[in-house]
């Protein structure tokens, strides 16, 4: 069969309008279902490999043993006093927890306040762009689950 050719045909709006003819229809929607088939299947690949796993299972924090084990390099303690002092700090953690939570508490409670101060200065575009940047900052922070990376075994 010969190759199809581009075919110039003149243009009800002037100029020249650039057609294909086509011999095989079933050619080109062959040709179009396979692209399609395949990209379909290439997406479904990429969502599958980078489909984030279920989240790890909950450490016990390495606040007590990562403390102990810089206490233990920084000032060559013995096993017997690298064991007591993360006793001891395990038995201060939650004291440092609530600390912190209530701290968190009080900040937040003090950034409204003066959110509510700043409020009147602004007028009702600035406020609108304001409230929108503000839900942001006072986002409840993200879980993570374990430590943090550089704490890790």
């Amino acid at each position: 069969m010969p190759e199809q050719k581009p075919v110039d045909t003149p243009s009800p709006k002037g100029g020249i309008k650039l057609t294909l003819e086509v011999g095989r229809p079933w050619l080109v929607i062959s040709w179009a279902l396979f692209i399609f088939i395949t990209g379909t299947i290439a997406g479904g690949a990429v969502l599958h490999l980078w489909r984030p796993g279920p989240p790890p299972e909950p450490m016990e924090s390495p606040l007590p043993r990562d403390f102990a084990r810089r206490m233990h390099r920084n000032l060559v303690l013995s096993d017997q006093q690298t064991k007591e002092v993360e006793t001891i700090v395990a038995r201060y953690e939650p004291l440092f927890r609530r600390t912190g939570d209530e701290a968190r508490a009080k900040l937040r409670e003090d950034l409204e306040k003066m959110n509510q101060e700043i409020l009147p200065l602004l007028d009702p575009r600035q406020r609108a762009i304001h409230q929108r940047k503000w839900r942001k900052i006072l986002r409840p922070p993200r879980h993570h689950h374990g430590p943090p990376p550089r704490l890790r075994n």
